[in-house]
């Protein structure tokens, strides 16, 4: 199999997914760094993503370490991971502005 990653976060997904595609925006945006496997393109990936799913290729399927996850949410994942998402960039921009207006 490749792409799986057992220190850091492996993604497996398949093209068409919009579960697939929400989780992968959502790590993005987040700032997450992971390794993203297409099943439809690794057998052995799919047969992993099956020995994890009972026995169905239900993606997204995650892998923090050696823990796996099926169809879990962007915070999930960042939980499991013991990660701090960034923060979003509107939300970001709005404590800058607040944060000069308070030392000026």
């Amino acid at each position: 199999m490749t792409g799986h990653d057992e220190s850091g976060i492996t993604v497996y997904w398949r093209p068409g997914c919009p579960f697939c595609s929400r989780l992968r925006r959502g790590l993005a945006r987040a700032g997450v760094t992971t390794t993203e496997v297409n099943i439809w393109d690794d057998p052995s990936a799919a047969a992993f993503v099956r020995s994890v799913a009972n026995g169905n290729e239900t993606v997204p399927t995650v892998t923090v370490g050696t823990a796996a996850f099926v169809n879990p949410t962007p915070r999930d994942v960042i939980a499991a991971a013991g990660l701090t998402p960034l923060a979003r960039p509107s939300r970001l921009a709005a404590l800058l502005r607040r944060h000069r207006r308070q030392t000026s």
